[in-house]
C-alpha cells in the first residue's frame, strides 16, 4: 500500500481514536485495512477501515465476517460490522450482514444511512500534501492519544447479562444451600440431595420420578463442583445465549440435561448423580456446531481452541467418579439441537435428517429405559433416611407414598 493510502487510513483511524475512543485491534498484518473496537459503543463496537474498492468486501466477505465475529467475542452490541472505505465510490446495494460506507473529503455514501454518530466523518479526510510527513504526524498524534488517555472501560450493562444462565446458577446456589443445611441437620448430605432432586435410579423406577432427569442439573453436593459448573455456565452462556437467544438457549440447556440423564439411566446401574454437566456439554456441542455453520472453525486459533477444550473435557469425563454417560448424552443432545436450530439454507436437508435422528434417539432411549433391569447396587439405608427426612419436614404424604412404592419395587425384583 502506498504512503498516501497509509495516510488516508490513519486519518480515519485518528478520527475514531481521538473523537470516539476507539482502539486498535491487533491482527495479522494487512496491507489495506485497520480494525478498531470500542466496547462502549452500543451500535458499532467493531469498525473496519479500508482503502480497497467496495467490491472487495463482497469477494472477501467470509474472511471479514469471521474476523468481525472473532473480535466481537465477548463485546455486546450490534451484530453488524461497520465497514468504511476511504474511496470516492457510491454505495449502491445494501448488505444484510455488513454496513458498507464510502468516505471522501466531499461525500459520504451509504445505502443504509447509519451515520448518526459520525456525521462529521468526511472532515477527517483532508488532501494529502506530503504523505510521508502526514503519515508520521498522524502516527505521533495517535500514539500520544493512547498514552495520555485512560483505557476504555466497559459500562456495566444488565441487559448484556446472560439472564437464563444467571437464573439457572441462582437456582443451583439456592438448592445447594438447602442441601447443606439439611445435610448438617440430619447428618446425611446424600439423602438430602436425593430429597431435593438428585438423579437416583431407585426413586426414578420405584416412584416414577422422571422429573429427576431435569432437577439433577440444580443439585450439587460439593461447593467446588458448584463453582466449577457455575463458572462454566456463565462462560458458555455469555456466548451461546447470545447466539441462540434465550428460548433456544434454555431448550438446549434443559434438553441436554435430560438426555444426559437418560444416557445415565440406560447405561449405568443404580447411582446418585448430581450437577448440570450434561447441560454444559450440550451447550458446548451446540457452540461447536455453530462454528461449523458460520465457518469460524476454519480459523486456526478457533479450531485449536476447540481441540484443546474437547481434549480436556474427554480426560475429565474419563476420571473416576465422573459420569461419562451423562457428559456424552449432553454433548450428543447439544449437537443435535445445534443443527436443528441452525439457520443456514445449505443445511436444510441436514436439519430434516437431524430431526428424524433425534426422534429415533429418544425412541431408542425410551425403549432401553423401559426394558432396563440394571438396578444394582441398592442402598436401603439411604432410601430410609430420605423418607425419614421427608416425614420430619412435614412431607409425610410423600414418605408414605414412596415407602409403599419402594416395598413393591424391592419385592418385585
Amino acid at each position: 500500500m502506498s504512503e498516501k493510502n497509509d495516510a488516508i487510513l490513519l486519518q480515519l483511524a485518528h478520527y475514531f481514536v481521538l473523537k470516539h475512543e476507539y482502539r486498535f485491534v491487533p491482527t495479522q498484518k494487512s496491507k489495506d485495512e485497520i480494525w478498531l473496537s470500542n466496547p462502549n459503543h452500543q451500535t458499532y463496537p467493531v469498525i473496519r477501515l479500508s482503502t480497497n474498492s467496495l467490491g472487495s468486501t463482497f469477494f472477501d466477505k467470509e474472511r471479514i465476517l469471521n474476523m468481525f465475529k472473532t473480535i466481537l467475542g465477548t463485546i455486546e452490541g450490534s451484530m453488524k460490522l461497520l465497514d468504511i472505505h476511504a474511496i470516492d465510490e457510491p454505495v449502491i446495494e445494501p448488505d444484510d450482514d455488513i454496513i458498507v460506507i464510502s468516505v471522501s473529503p466531499t461525500t459520504v455514501s451509504t445505502s443504509n444511512q447509519p451515520m448518526a454518530d459520525f456525521t462529521d466523518i468526511k472532515d477527517a479526510i483532508v488532501p494529502i500534501e506530503d504523505p510521508k510527513k502526514d503519515y508520521q504526524e498522524l502516527i505521533k498524534e495517535i500514539n500520544d492519544a493512547h498514552l495520555n488517555k485512560k483505557p476504555v472501560r466497559r459500562k456495566f450493562d444488565f441487559k448484556a447479562l446472560p439472564i437464563v444462565s444467571v437464573v439457572f446458577a441462582a437456582l443451583a446456589f439456592a438448592n445447594f444451600l438447602l442441601i447443606q443445611v439439611l445435610g448438617y441437620v440430619y447428618t446425611d448430605v446424600y439423602a438430602a440431595s436425593i430429597l431435593l432432586g438428585a438423579y437416583y435410579k431407585t426413586f426414578v423406577v420405584a416412584g416414577f420420578e422422571v422429573w429427576r432427569f431435569l432437577t439433577v442439573g440444580f443439585v450439587h453436593i460439593s461447593i467446588f463442583h458448584l463453582l466449577i459448573n457455575t463458572m462454566a455456565l456463565m462462560n458458555l452462556g455469555t456466548i451461546t445465549e447470545k447466539i441462540y437467544g434465550k428460548l433456544r438457549f434454555t431448550t438446549i440447556l434443559v434438553v441436554s440435561i435430560i438426555i444426559g440423564s437418560l444416557f445415565v439411566f440406560v447405561g449405568e446401574g443404580n447411582s446418585l448423580t448430581v450437577g448440570m454437566s450434561g447441560g454444559l456439554y450440550g451447550l458446548m456441542g451446540a457452540l461447536f456446531v455453530n462454528t461449523f455453520e458460520t465457518g469460524l472453525i476454519k480459523q486456526p486459533n478457533v479450531r485449536s481452541q476447540f481441540i484443546r477444550i474437547l481434549t480436556v473435557n474427554i480426560i475429565i469425563s474419563l476420571m473416576p467418579g465422573i459420569s461419562l454417560m451423562g457428559h456424552l448424552g449432553g454433548f450428543v443432545g447439544g449437537i443435535l439441537l445445534g443443527v436443528i436450530f441452525s439457520r443456514s439454507d445449505a443445511w436444510s436437508m441436514l436439519r430434516k435428517n437431524t430431526i428424524v435422528a433425534t426422534i429415533a434417539l429418544l425412541l431408542a432411549l425410551g425403549y432401553l429405559g423401559i426394558n432396563n433391569t440394571n438396578f444394582s447396587p441398592l442402598y436401603g439405608a439411604t432410601d430410609q433416611k430420605v423418607l425419614e427426612i421427608a416425614d420430619d419436614l412435614g412431607l409425610g404424604f410423600y414418605a408414605d407414598y414412596m415407602e409403599e412404592r419402594l416395598v413393591k419395587f424391592y419385592f418385585e425384583r
